[in-house]
């Protein structure tokens, strides 16, 4: 069943380097260079417990995660660091891990390579647990990397402990979302329904785990595995009972996606397939219209989720005038204006505009590389 598995794992850790190192360097970057940050925004012990008040509001509860300090009136550096970072770069690992388990498993079949690959001495289940194990190694050594990283800050507050404790949680997130794409992977027949299908449970978790923090619902936060791992707070009380409950809820999944696997035939998904059209319309001879059959899913997922974080910081926006227009020491911070907090939350949608521009302009270049575009620039569509 998992013969010549580590052949498959050199393979994938062969093909995937430098996509890998660009995960890995990327994501070591972002956590400690804010680090530093956070540092130089808030030297003052005053300053750090205004900005933590200001985190306390549902809006920016529903955003960041809920705020459990150790002593209110004496906010550190690493607990700021962790209310403001620790959400969004498990939601960023979480998106590593979707793409890897589609790229390994339902992309190579669609693209018609694990036939090959199965025709020789390879375990039925060895290609799918290739992939479990090398986005394992990819979790851990960024988990790893992260905690020394940002422990070598040698920031008071942000112990080796306490930043070891951070890259567990993020390791152990990104696992649980890696099993439930693989489960996705065996669902659906293709990539493009197997991507929609994670990135709608991602965006659906996200806001299960707003909904359950802005309600102060411990219960709701059980069925979110982000809501779960925000509970280890981490540079806070140090809990590492939420990464055991991810592990097994991790290892479950895992064990339903190799179950499924083996109940399913190669190149095909275990949901239904809906019957085409037996002609197709005037629009899909347009290459506008093949572009939009091809895209569709995509730009209407993005089409809701770019504006629902745009209704969600506007309400931010509202609770943050209102609290500097009422507090003298915010007033003194922000000089009476929130625009400095607006040029952060442009960043954030800025970075999240991106990714649906480089999804479509990387879709172009597979279908070259696959050989579908040759089928339509021979006929009256020219190359631009």
């Amino acid at each position: 069943m998992f013969a010549n598995t580590l052949g498959l794992i050199r393979l994938i850790l062969r093909r995937d380097r430098i996509i890998m190192l660009l995960w890995l360097v990327g994501l070591l970057m972002l956590t400690i260079w804010f680090g530093s940050v956070v540092e130089e925004m808030y030297p003052s012990a005053m300053e750090r417990v205004v900005a933590a008040e200001a985190m306390k509001s549902p809006a920016m509860a529903a955003i960041m995660g809920p705020v459990d300090l150790k002593d209110p009136q004496n906010v550190t550096i690493g607990e700021l660091y962790s209310l403001y970072l620790v959400l969004w770069t498990a939601v960023i690992i979480a998106v590593m891990n979707i793409f890897h388990m589609v790229r390994h498993t339902r992309q190579e079949e669609e693209q018609g390579r694990i036939e090959i690959v199965r025709s020789l001495s390879v375990g039925r289940l060895s290609i799918l647990a290739s992939a479990f194990i090398t986005a394992l190694l990819l979790n851990m050594v960024i988990g790893l990397g992260i905690g020394v990283g940002v422990a070598a800050l040698r920031i008071e507050s942000m112990d080796l402990s306490s930043s070891l404790l951070m890259g567990a949680a993020m390791a152990a997130v990104g696992m649980v979302f890696a099993a439930v794409t693989a489960i996705f992977c065996q669902l659906s027949a293709n990539s493009r329904t197997a991507l929609s299908l994670a990135f709608g449970y991602l965006g659906f978790d996200y806001i299960l785990r707003g909904v359950a923090d802005v309600r102060g619902s411990e219960l709701l936060n059980w069925f979110s595995p982000l809501g779960i791992m925000l509970r280890t707070n981490s540079f806070g009380h140090d809990h590492w009972w939420p990464i055991l409950i991810l592990l097994v809820l991790a290892t479950a999944l895992t064990i339903i996606a190799f179950w499924l696997n083996a109940s399913r035939d190669v190149e095909a998904g275990l949901l239904p397939q809906r019957a085409g059209r037996s002609n197709a319309t005037r629009l899909l001879s347009t290459p506008i219209g093949l572009a939009w059959r091809l895209l569709r899913g995509a730009v209407i997922i993005w089409a809701i989720t770019i504006p629902v974080l745009g209704i969600s910081y506007g309400t931010v926006m509202g609770d943050m005038e209102g609290f500097v227009e009422s507090n003298e020491i915010f007033r003194e911070i922000f000089t009476g204006d929130p625009v400095q907090f607006v040029s952060y939350i442009m960043i954030v949608i800025t970075v999240i505009g991106t990714i649906p521009v480089l999804q479509f302009i990387l879709k172009a270049r597979q279908q070259e590389n696959e050989g579908f575009a040759e089928n339509v620039l021979v006929r009256s569509a020219s190359r631009t």
